[in-house]
Formats: C-alpha cells, sequence, structure tokens
C-alpha cells in the first residue's frame, strides 16, 4: 500500500538538516535575500523626547500665560535651554525636547511677538511629544531570523547603523528534464510527435522565487547510460537536484532506475497527480524526482522541494 502525503511528508522532515550556509554580504546588496539572524534593538528609539512637529516645546500648565522664547533647538542638535515656569523653545520635528518641557504646541496654535509666545488654541498634555521607546525598545527583536529583506526591512537596518548582514547563501537547485519528444526553447520540432518543454522553465522560476539560485542542465534524452552520468555530474553542483520525466513504468524512464543508486526515502505516495515522485538523498543533497506531466511536476515540487527550501531558509 501506498504510502499517505502526511507520511511522507513525516519522512522528509526527518531528512532534513539545519541549513547552515551563511555569508555576510553588503546591507546595499540584501533586497531579497533571507535574514540568517534575529536583529535586536541596541537602545530605544527615539532614546530622548523628541518633538513630533514643528512648534514650542513648554510646560502644559503654562498655556494660559505669556511665554519668553528663550531660543530654538535646531533638529540634529541638543538642546541649549532649559524650559521654566513662563518659558519656551522653538523645537522643529525631529528635534529633542527641552529640559523641563512636557508638551509641544504646534505653530499653527500660536501667535509670536518680538520674543514672547502667546497660545491661542491650548493642546493636550504630552502633545507632539514622541516618548522615549516609542518606536522600539531596547533589545527588543526587530527582525526575526528567516525574514526575506524587503526596501522597509533592509531600511530599519540601515536606521540601526547596519553596513553588512548576515544572510543564508541561497541553495542552488539544479533542474534536469528528460524525454527524447522534448525541445528547448529555440529548437525546432522534427515532427509533430515532439513537443517543447516547459518543466524546466517553469521549475527555476520557482526556485528562484523561493530566494534560490538554479542550474539548469541541457534537456536529457532518453538513454540509459547518459542519464547514469548525468546525474552524477549535476549533484555536484547543486545542493538540489530536481528532475522531471522518467520516473513512472514505461520502457524508456530510465531516470527511476538512476534515482535509486542513491539512498531512496520516497518512492512513490498516495497522491494524484504526481504518485510516482522519488525522493533521495545524496549525503546531504536531495534528488526529488518528478513525472514529467506539467500539472504533476509542478504540485509535486510545491508539495515536496517547496518543503524543503522553506525548512532551510525560514
Amino acid at each position: 500500500m501506498l504510502m499517505s502525503y502526511e507520511e511522507s511528508l513525516k519522512i522528509l522532515h526527518s531528512h532534513i538538516k539545519t541549513y547552515e550556509k551563511i555569508e555576510k554580504i553588503a546591507l546595499t546588496e540584501c533586497l531579497g535575500r533571507i535574514l540568517a539572524q534575529d536583529i535586536k534593538a541596541l537602545k530605544n528609539q527615539p532614546e530622548f523626547p523628541t518633538s513630533a512637529m514643528d512648534g514650542y516645546a513648554i510646560k502644559f500648565e503654562d498655556q494660559d500665560k505669556p511665554l519668553k522664547i528663550l531660543g530654538l533647538t535646531p533638529a540634529g542638535t541638543m538642546p541649549q535651554f532649559s524650559v521654566q515656569n513662563g518659558t519656551c523653545v522653538k523645537t522643529f520635528t525631529g528635534s529633542l525636547m527641552s529640559e523641563g518641557s512636557d508638551t509641544l504646541v504646534p505653530v499653527e496654535n500660536v501667535r509670536v511677538e518680538n520674543d514672547t509666545l502667546f497660545i491661542e488654541k491650548k493642546v493636550p498634555q504630552a502633545f507632539a511629544v514622541r516618548a522615549v521607546g516609542e518606536n522600539y525598545k531596547k533589545d527588543e527583536i526587530l527582525l526575526k531570523k528567516g525574514t526575506r529583506l524587503n526596501y522597509s526591512e533592509i531600511a530599519l537596518l540601515a536606521e540601526l547603523g547596519f553596513f553588512h548582514i548576515s544572510v543564508f547563501i541561497k541553495p542552488i537547485v539544479g533542474v534536469l528534464s528528460s524525454g527524447s519528444e522534448i525541445k528547448d526553447l529555440g529548437e525546432a520540432l522534427e515532427n509533430p510527435a515532439q513537443i517543447r518543454s516547459s518543466n524546466h522553465i517553469a521549475i527555476a522560476n520557482l526556485a528562484k522565487n523561493l530566494n534560490c539560485d538554479t542550474r539548469v542542465f541541457p534537456l536529457l534524452k532518453d538513454d540509459e547510460k547518459a542519464t547514469f552520468s548525468t546525474l552524477e555530474s549535476a549533484l555536484q553542483s547543486c545542493d538540489i537536484l530536481i528532475t522531471t520525466g522518467g520516473v513512472s513504468m514505461g520502457d524508456f524512464d530510465f531516470l527511476k532506475k538512476a534515482v535509486k543508486e542513491y539512498e531512496i526515502i520516497i518512492d512513490k505516495a498516495d497522491i494524484k497527480p504526481g504518485r510516482h515522485i522519488k525522493i533521495a538523498k545524496a549525503n546531504e543533497k536531495f534528488i526529488i524526482a518528478l513525472p514529467g506531466f506539467p500539472y504533476s511536476a509542478m504540485v509535486m515540487f510545491n508539495l515536496y522541494a517547496r518543503e524543503i527550501l522553506n525548512s532551510w531558509l525560514l
């Protein structure tokens, strides 16, 4: 009796080891890569109470009285003034709040005469003041290992001061389609019995979409000796070799014989389409032999190859 998909998946996962191929690359080159470490905040952000608008730093209880403007605090500079009752400091978006102040009155709410501020519209206490740690707190995990780095994650890493970052090396997925009836892109069909191969194109792009590099090998004719030697040589340059065709019961299905030269861990499963799938291991590398029918091949890729790659990278 054929094993169920659930049983086959359990067997597959028992053979998947932790993927530990890591490299450190420049932050500017890491778009789309998979993070190989947790990223923690080294400090609070913001570190100090910060203005969220252009306005005046005041004491909340001083809104009913004229206030002397002591000076200003441009963004990027340390405050030079301490706010006491009856005083204020002109403050800008992103500026640190002056010592003694607890509220920001926006410029739209005030009137200025010489060096005196009159508040015409009151605001709640702590208005427009970003509290310490409002964005994130020290030691908070901001990005988890296995995160795919997009523009927003890269911007955060830049804000945190990372110039280089540890990412997983992209696994290399080899793709080998077989069958004397298939022709590659650009090759002429010699007779009506021949068809254009699409499996190797589709599988290579599925793998790329999972953050892998690919090696697409020339189409393999139905030749037993060539099948054995090609399989052996192809394995040398990839982490996973995915083949299509040659795994059923036909007289020219040589791939199923070649795959059995390795450690078979799955030999058929109770799945339709794709029951003739075979998965083998060659040391720490995987061989996934998929059916040649395109729909079956795509389904089996997503059920098995995706499981391995996600276990490695996510």
